[in-house]
């Protein structure tokens, strides 16, 4: 009775697994389609046409529904689509138990299929080799088994490897070896948990349920765990989604279970919960198996009659195929069953009946066996022959693997502790790094965010002074004259301090350029050899210039960081030279390197701090008590600026005797050129005698800025040639225009509560009426980011804190003119009559322009822009691309801007100059005049003057 019993648990074992491959084929397709319900591709679309099939119960029905979209999708050669409907119709066959028609439909299912349906590329095969299976051709379905693990693994197909797997376990259990069955099972859970997968999760506890409860692993210890993972399934709220197949076929296994540990009610009831689905949708395959189980229930319950009825049942049946070993277990079951009720001719009859059945099932397993010992036969033999050559050969080689392996190792173990050792080190000193950019970045900001708020208190005291400076001599009395005199130079040099820490932050966030422009090189350092003799005569030291260059020689060279370069070391220099003692500086320029050399009679630097000396902010130790200090800032200046432009700097140093700095910067020299001379002073166009046509004028102005010292300041500059109207921020400002007539010019800080400078620009540039009036920035943002931000928002001009008096007054001017110019119903400046400050009108802008207007006009910009570096862009190609004649553009752009089609088209190019020069990524002149379609530099220079009241230098 136990071999009856462990004979059909195998057979019964077999079913299940095949149905739960294909119970996890169809959810796994159902959730396919449902996650592209949206968009289907076209696999998936015919996928789910050749689904359909399985849903037809009429299996004519659902032949001629096959055969009809198998020409349908032959006439449109789509094999994917044969090969999913042959698929589905093996499917169909399976749940019918038509076990030879679901191997022939899998084969040519194979035929057709295509990698790109990945589904059944594998499934395909998988059937394919579980009906093998079935007919007892175990090698054949274990090759094909093992092939579509390999692809699987191969493509990354995770579900589809679970698949393979599962088939792999079922062979080899169906093989009487579980034990090589258990861990393709194993696998297969750890892979379904990986990917959370739920479908693959039911799959893989069914499979291990069914390992467990086979008789060859001791079930009667592993039958609780196999009935606890088989109640899971069961009992789970996802049970009713299954389909009617895998419920009968779960129910039956079920049942299975529960008999074999004592549960005969239970065991009972979820046999004939499968078998009413087995009747109702004719399950014929399942029912058979879900009756043998209740049939050996009855036989352990006593119920022989029970038993046998059943047992003629499925005998009589003719719905689906019963495997060899399922009717050679009925017929022995009958026999006993009807020798306990001692009818012996029947029992006999089934005897002989299960005797024929187990024959025939010996001489397949004896003709497999033979097969499988002459192979092993074959290949021990010729390992018996190969072992007598190799033996001693062997063993010499494991002798040397063996200390081959303890050197490696060996090495290995001290590598690794010199890789951990160095890897700790390397952790200690990369956060030691990181905290010390930590403090440097933090005391870079904040030298950095210092300067900028000294910068508008800098403004109150350089302005003034400058104008002091610049009265004349006459007016202040001489002893005052000295102070103001104290007062102008030391404002200056703090000016210059306060633009080293700046340009400090610059140097360390990359925002540093060479700029190269051509300077007169003899005059150039006389120039600054003389800004240093007053100080050196107050200290009573000697100072002598000594070089061999000659006067009409000129070099390419960035001349601001040039200046700064020896500034400092002649201002180091003196701070360190006591009276009597001597400052020298050498200026020896050869072909293609000028060196400058600086070097002193003081008190030198000591062996100690001389490795030091360009590190920022390092202060060496003072020995005397006339040494200065300082802030550690201008020789690490030095060394930077020597390095941009591509130089190098070194110092020699005798303590108590010399020290002498030497710069090598590499320059490029011509005796023929005659550089570009630009101006040091006010523009020709901003003179004295234009300050006396200001005058007669009262132009109203309107300046918002929120510190009241800022806004004394300025008014006191600008009050003698305009009428100023103050406003503390952008809302005052805005509150302020709508009580007022429109100003001539706005002038505004950036930085004020409420509403900022940008925020203002963007409302003024906005609105119909103000959109006209120029506006200049305040801004203490000195850096081309900020600028480039005002400029792209609409801003006219801008003046970087802190500012002189004479410039202020020469960029309003210059842009007031220029404004003037564009309307058509104002005289040049100079005709100008002078105008009452009480008066209400302003004439000093044309009316605003429509809305349609703007629109028009932005249009035209747009194309102007696009064609901006052309120098043949005229009237004439604009006209085309605006589809107007030349007459109606130029009388368009005369009646909105107020300017010729020629000078609004200069104007469009000198602001794109002015905005690439912002980006700081062109450093000369030729660059920005080409870039904006001008035919040469000179010129380009003259009209960028005219208009913006300031030379091309300055932004470069």
């Amino acid at each position: 009775m136990l071999i009856n019993q462990a004979s059909v648990s195998c057979v019964w074992r077999s079913f299940a697994c095949v149905g739960l491959f294909i119970l996890f084929s169809t959810i796994v397709s159902a959730q396919q389609g449902k996650s592209t319900s949206i968009v289907l591709s076209p696999i998936e679309e015919s996928r789910q046409k050749a689904r359909e099939i399985m849903t037809i119960k009429d299996a004519d029905s659902a032949k001629i529904m096959a055969e009809a979209l198998i020409n349908r999708a032959q006439k449109e050669k789509n094999r994917i689509w044969i090969a999913q409907i042959y698929y589905s119709l093996s499917f169909r066959a399976y749940t019918d138990g038509k076990h030879q028609e679901s191997l022939d439909m899998a084969r040519q299912a194979q035929l057709y299929s295509d990698i790109l349906d990945s589904v059944v590329y594998v499934k395909a095969p998988l059937m394919e080799a579980y009906m093998l299976n079935r007919q007892g051709k175990d090698v054949n379905a274990l090759k094909i088994a093992f092939e579509q693990v390999r692809i699987s693994e191969k493509n990354g197909w995770t579900r589809l490897s679970i698949d393979s797997r599962a088939c792999v376990a079922d062979i080899y259990r169906n093989m009487r070896q579980p034990e090589k069955s258990l861990p393709y099972a194993e696998q297969m859970m750890k892979d379904a948990r990986r990917i959370r997968d739920t479908t693959a999760y039911i799959f893989c506890l069914s499979t291990l349920s069914n390992l467990y409860s086979d008789p060859a692993l001791k079930p009667s210890k592993d039958i609780p765990k196999a009935t606890r993972y088989y109640e899971e399934i069961v009992q789970h709220s996802f049970f009713p989604a299954l389909s009617l197949h895998d419920q009968a076929r779960h129910y039956s296994n079920m049942g299975r279970l529960y008999q074999m540990s004592g549960q005969y009610d239970l065991a009972e009831k979820m046999l004939e919960s499968s078998l009413k689905l087995c009747r109702e949708n004719k399950f014929g395959s399942i029912e058979k198996h879900a009756l043998n189980e209740l049939m050996t229930l009855k036989t352990s319950q006593g119920k022989i009659r029970e038993a046998i009825a059943i047992g003629k049942r499925i005998v009589d049946s003719k719905e689906g195929d019963a495997s060899l070993t399922l009717q050679k277990n009925i017929y022995e079951r009958l026999s006993d069953a009807h020798v306990a009720l001692k009818n012996f001719e029947l029992a006999y009859d089934y005897s002989r009946k299960a005797q024929v059945i187990n024959d025939s099932l010996i001489n397949i397993e004896k003709a497999k066996t033979t097969t499988e010992m002459e192979e092993l036969y074959k290949a021990d033999k010729r390992i018996l022959e190969a072992d007598g050559k190799t033996r001693l050969m062997k063993q010499q080689r494991n002798f040397i693997i063996t200390l081959a392996i303890i050197a490696f190792a060996g090495m290995c173990f001290f590598y690794w502790w010199f890789l951990q050792k160095r890897k700790k080190k390397a952790e200690m000193l990369a956060e030691q790094h990181r905290q010390l950019e930590k403090i440097d970045a933090l005391k870079t900001r904040f030298f950095a965010n210092i300067s900028h708020e000294l910068r508008t208190p800098l403004s109150l005291i350089v302005g003034p002074a400058d104008q002091l400076h610049h009265q004349e001599a006459s007016q202040p009395l001489p002893h005052e004259r000295k102070l103001i005199e104290v007062i102008w130079k030391n404002s200056r040099k703090l000016l210059n301090l306060v633009n080293e820490l700046l340009d400090i932050n610059k140097m360390e966030t990359g925002h540093v350029h060479v700029r190269k422009s051509t300077i007169t090189l003899l005059p150039f350092l006389q120039q600054l050899f003389q800004h240093f003799s007053g100080l050196a005569s107050q200290k009573k030291i000697t100072y002598n210039l000594y070089t061999n260059i000659p006067g009409e020689v000129y070099i390419e060279t960035d001349r601001e960081k040039l200046e700064k370069i020896i500034n400092n070391l002649i201002g180091n220099a003196l701070k360190f030279t006591t009276a009597g003692e001597s400052v020298i500086l050498r200026a020896l320029l050869s072909e293609n390197e000028l060196v400058i050399r600086v070097e002193d009679t003081g008190i030198g630097i000591s062996a100690a701090d001389l490795p030091y000396v360009f590190d920022r902010y390092y202060q060496g130790i003072q020995t005397t008590d006339m040494a200065e200090g300082g802030a550690g800032i201008g020789l690490s200046m030095v060394e930077e600026y020597a390095n941009l432009l591509q130089g190098e700097v070194s110092v020699k140093s005798t303590p108590g005797k010399m020290t002498s700095f030497e710069v090598r910067i590499p320059v490029e020299r011509s005796l023929l050129y005659t550089p570009f001379t630009t101006e040091t002073d006010l523009p020709a166009s901003i003179s004295q005698p234009l300050y006396a046509h200001l005058k007669k004028r009262q132009s109203t102005l309107l300046l918002v800025e929120d510190q009241p010292e800022m806004t004394e300041y300025i008014v006191s500059v600008l009050s003698p040639y305009y009428h100023l109207v103050t406003a503390r921020n952008g809302i005052e400002a805005l509150n302020q225009l709508a009580e007022m007539p429109a100003p001539a010019l706005i002038i505004s800080d950036v930085m004020m509560p409420q509403m900022d400078g940008y925020q203002l620009l963007e409302k003024l540039k906005n609105h119909p009426v103000y959109c006209s009036i120029p506006v200049i920035l305040l801004t203490a943002l000195a850096s081309a980011m900020h600028k480039l931000k005002g400029l792209n928002t609409g801003v006219d001009d801008y003046i970087t804190k802190p500012f002189l008096a004479r410039e202020l007054i020469s960029r309003v001017a210059q842009l007031i003119q220029h404004t003037l110019e564009r309307s058509e119903t104002e005289e040049p400046l100079e005709l100008i009559e002078e105008t009452a400050p009480s008066s209400k009108e302003n004439t000093a802008h044309p009316a605003a322009p429509s809305p349609a207007d703007l629109l028009w006009l932005a249009t035209l910009e747009k194309i102007i822009r696009e064609n901006i570096g052309k120098v043949e862009l005229d009237i004439a190609s604009l006209s085309y691309q605006m589809a107007v004649s030349e007459r109606q553009m130029h009388r368009h752009i005369k009646r909105i801007t107020g300017q010729t089609p020629n000078k609004y088209i200069r104007g469009i190019r000198l602001q794109v100059a002015r905005e690439a020069m912002e980006t700081g990524r062109y450093r000369t002149i030729a660059e920005l005049s080409h870039l904006a379609g001008f035919d040469t530099p000179a010129y380009f220079s003259k009209l960028f003057r005219e208009a913006y009241g300031r030379d091309v230098h300055d932004f470069l």
